[in-house]
């Protein structure tokens, strides 16, 4: 190992985890914007030709798995997956934040119908963070894949909080949906059988997912209508009602 080698291998392991993870999420954002990613890595780092082609081999190595991954979000498998199970990863992690239907009012987070195809941080009638709005992305679903799994990695700065990412075995299915209930999908959904409950049953036994995520927060909203807006804390109560 060159002189050179070692302090550049010090500079490298002495990252701390959230320094790296931070570095990881720009080096992403600049292969996006067409940045030339090595070539920053090589200036940043003072690496020489040996060590630099040790750069190239981890960063494939850490990007073929998400090329793998982007696979899952071709219209073919949009198509045929799970409407039901898209429904229900939505609703246990995303609906106490977020809206769908057209003109429905923005909660803590912004209404997302016609979100996909459009800028981040674009709706007029939403107040996103400076990260979100400078953030340059626009909604593909390969883009809101990869932010359902872990939001600050791809936009720094967001306001946005997952209390766990959205498992990788529902996030093809919970893009189709989405994009199924905001208008962005260019096929028909297909008629779902329900599940017939008897009548007069609770809504813990119809919305058992929806209703264990919502016995166990208290969420804070935020409303933005014509007039002003408004925040306040809701809790779900066992009998239905909300404090």
């Amino acid at each position: 190992m060159t002189k050179c080698q070692i302090p550049c291998l010090c500079r490298l392991i002495l990252l701390s985890p959230a320094d790296f993870q931070a570095c990881f999420a720009a080096s992403v954002r600049y292969i996006y914007d067409g940045a030339p990613l090595l070539f920053c890595l090589a200036a940043f780092f003072d690496l020489d030709n040996a060590m630099r082609n040790l750069v190239v081999f981890c960063v494939i190595g850490g990007l073929l798995p998400l090329l793998a991954w982007s696979a899952d979000f071709d219209r073919d498998s949009l198509v045929e997956a799970d409407y039901k199970q898209g429904r229900l990863a939505f609703q246990q992690r995303c609906s106490a934040c977020h809206t769908l239907a057209e003109d429905s009012s923005n909660l803590i987070g912004p209404n997302l119908y016609g979100m996909f195809g459009a800028e981040a941080g674009s709706k007029e009638s939403f107040a996103y963070s400076a990260g979100m709005q400078d953030s340059g992305l626009v909604w593909t679903p390969e883009v809101v894949g990869q932010f359902v799994a872990g939001p600050a990695a791809l936009v720094s700065g967001t306001s946005m909080m997952l209390p766990e990412p959205v498992p990788e075995a529902d996030r093809t299915a919970m893009v189709s949906f989405m994009m199924l209930e905001t208008g962005g999908a260019d096929w028909p959904r297909l008629e779902i059988e329900e599940e017939m409950l008897p009548e007069g049953a609770s809504i813990a036994d119809k919305y058992p997912s929806f209703w264990n995520h919502m016995m166990s927060n208290t969420t804070h909203y935020r409303l933005v209508t014509a007039e002003g807006e408004y925040e306040f804390d809701a809790y779900f109560n066992q009998d239905g009602s909300v404090s």
